[in-house]
């Protein structure tokens, strides 16, 4: 009896931290730029470092504030509930692989055949599950990032005027690999946040769309003979 490969990437493919939207400058607009992993020195901003005096320039760590935002935690909550779905589901597999496998020596022909065309049958649940828990993230994600970015860039704004910055840089996206932490303005910056007004209530998701039977081509029909 072939034993099928669980799907053991959903933990990889969803608990990943929702990818950042990125908050535009005031110039013409330019694709975003890719995520990378925040340097450790920007990550760390010692608490309580004062903004050094005559300073025109600082930087955040936009991940982090769109995490602590109130759209990445809806997001992180749709995560943890597409995971344990699938989790659910892969264990049943699990437990169905193992028991007919158990149960093989004993089983008849036909109830092999049986028991393998069940099984296929789970595999390919789990399959489309996860396709579709990873359509349903990846939709609801952009949704919040557009509704976070609106929401956020007046705060930015806000902040770079208090600071009199002439620039403001946002570390996934600037390649920094150092920089003094007195100039790390994401605490700062998650402060504010904390004051902004609610943000709309989430649409419901799309459902995915339905995906069409698979059904056998008619045969054609015999002509038939004169006689």
């Amino acid at each position: 009896m072939r034993v099928f490969a669980v799907v053991t990437a959903l933990s990889v493919l969803l608990a990943a931290a929702p990818t950042f939207a990125q908050v535009p400058a005031q110039t013409a607009p330019r694709p975003a730029a890719p995520t990378v992993q925040t340097p450790a020195p920007a990550a760390a901003a010692p608490a309580n470092v004062p903004f050094p005096a005559g300073v025109k320039y600082g930087y955040v760590n936009l991940e982090q504030v769109f995490a602590g935002s109130a759209e990445g935690q809806r997001i992180q909550t749709l995560i943890q509930t597409k995971q344990n779905e699938l989790q659910a589901k892969q264990k049943a597999l699990q437990d169905a692989q193992q028991k007919a496998q158990s149960q093989a020596s004993v089983m008849s022909d036909a109830a092999k055949a049986q028991a393998q065309s069940d099984l296929e049958k789970q595999d390919k649940d789990l399959q489309r599950l996860l396709e579709d828990a990873q359509m349903e993230v990846q939709n609801a994600q952009q949704a919040a990032q557009a509704e976070w970015q609106r929401r956020i860039m007046p705060v930015v704004e806000k902040l770079s005027q208090e600071k009199g910055l002439h620039f403001l840089l946002s570390v996934p996206d600037s390649g920094l690999v150092w920089a003094d932490p007195a100039i790390n303005l994401t605490e700062e910056l998650l402060d504010m946040q904390k004051s902004m007004p609610a943000p709309a209530a989430a649409a419901p998701a799309a459902a995915p769309a339905a995906r069409p039977a698979t059904t056998p081509a008619p045969r054609p029909t015999t002509p038939a003979t004169g006689r």
